[in-house]
Order: C-alpha cells, then sequence, then structure tokens
C-alpha cells in the first residue's frame, strides 16, 4: 500500500490496500462510518456525528459482507505493542502514517469483528 497506510503484523494487504485506495476518496471513505442507529452516511450526518462517536471510544464502520452491508461498532481501544521506533506505543496491526490518525485501526478492527478473528482471511 501507498505510505498513508502501514501493514502491521498481519497479512492482510488485500484490505489495507483497498483501504489506501479510499484514503485517496475522502467521499467514499466518509461513508464507512455510520452506525445501526443512523440511516444516513457519515458525510450526510456531519462530522460532529462521528466525532461525538469517537469520544465516546466508539467506532461504527459500514462494511460489506456476503451480499450486505453490515454495521459493525467497535470501540476506540486498539491492540498496541512497543514502538518500533523507540519509546511508546504503535498499533499492533494496520494503522495510517499519520500518527494522529486511526481510521485505518479502526476499519482493521471492524473488519476483524466481523469475521470473529485478527486472522480472517
Amino acid at each position: 500500500p501507498p505510505p498513508s497506510v502501514l501493514q502491521g503484523g498481519l497479512g492482510d494487504c488485500h484490505l489495507l490496500g483497498a483501504l489506501s485506495v479510499l484514503g485517496t476518496r475522502p467521499d467514499l471513505l466518509h461513508n464507512l462510518f455510520g452506525g445501526p442507529a443512523r440511516t444516513e452516511p457519515a458525510w450526510a450526518q456531519g462530522e460532529a456525528a462521528v466525532a461525538a462517536d469517537l469520544r465516546r471510544g466508539l467506532a461504527a464502520v459500514r462494511l460489506y459482507k456476503d451480499g450486505a452491508w453490515r454495521d459493525v461498532t467497535v470501540d476506540s481501544r486498539l491492540p498496541c505493542r512497543a514502538s518500533r521506533h523507540g519509546g511508546g506505543e504503535e498499533p499492533a496491526f494496520g494503522a495510517c502514517a499519520d500518527a494522529g490518525l486511526f481510521w485505518v485501526a479502526l476499519v482493521e478492527k471492524a473488519y476483524a469483528k466481523l469475521h470473529g478473528s485478527y486472522a480472517a482471511p
């Protein structure tokens, strides 16, 4: 994937490759974040609605599986490991190159939840 999306300890480059493309299309990326209580995609609700969920420690991610869109709610607690660049921690799996952004890790966590494991193909 391009440098904006970093692969972690999983062999899920198929997912991260797709996310790197979505990262270049904010209009499509915003459609991933919604939730079961919302009938409109995130871009139609406004950034404030998604930000409010994140402040509560939740992210609702909309993923496509078995011919249907599924809303997957995950908490914002991400698996971490010791940083490879010294001191501190970093996401153990996929991440954004910008350390202040976590959308890649949240989508990857939702994908893992939907498929039953981080090890799921």
